[in-house]
This record gives C-alpha cells, structure tokens and sequence, in this order.
C-alpha cells in the first residue's frame, strides 16, 4: 500500500520547477517526506501512462485509489531561468488530490 500525509493539504515548501507544456494554474510541486510516491491530478502531463489501481492510505486513514501510473517531465529552473528537464518517473495518476507531490523518498 502508498500513502502520503499531506495529499489534501496545502504545503508551503514548493519547488522551482514547472511540468513540460503547462498550461494549468496549479503547477507547482510540493516535496513531501511522508509519500512513497510521486503524484499528480494532471492527466495532460503524463507520459508512458500504465493504467494501475492500488490503495492509497492517507494520514487520515482514507483509502484513496490511482487511475494509473506514468513519467513525467519536469523543467527545472533558477532565478526565472531554464537550468534542465528531469524525468519523475512511478508519478501515480489521481484526479482526486489538490496539488502534485514530489515524494522526497524517491529522490534519494
């Protein structure tokens, strides 16, 4: 089973970094320590999408549930200038969360 604590809260530490071909408001990626994967409500950014459906424990115990799983490209940038893309790969695909996690686990 994922989980994450924090999927439907708000996080105050975001990242500089912004999703290939962006077009939503809500871009930003919040660095979670508590998820054990990669998430994204965003279906338009995913790349080499694999439809999967495991249990997702919240810090609430509520069971939420992916649509699937995919790649996605980031554009890293500093002081408003492009630095380089990196790909995120194992992204789960959920429509229900408010904002994309960036789990601190899988980048170690």
């Amino acid at each position: 089973m994922e989980h994450t604590k924090k999927a439907s809260l708000f996080l105050d530490n975001r990242l500089t970094c912004a999703t290939l071909n962006q077009t939503d408001t809500n871009h930003d990626w919040d660095a979670e320590t508590g998820a054990s994967s990669h998430m994204t409500p965003h279906w338009k950014w995913i790349r080499e999408y694999q439809p999967m459906c495991i249990p997702i424990k919240l810090d609430n115990n509520t069971i939420i549930y992916p649509e699937g799983v995919s790649t996605v490209i980031l554009q890293l940038s500093a002081n408003g200038r492009f630095v380089e893309n990196i790909e995120l790969t194992w992204v789960l695909h959920i429509q229900g969360i408010n904002h994309n996690l960036l789990s601190v686990i899988h980048m170690t």
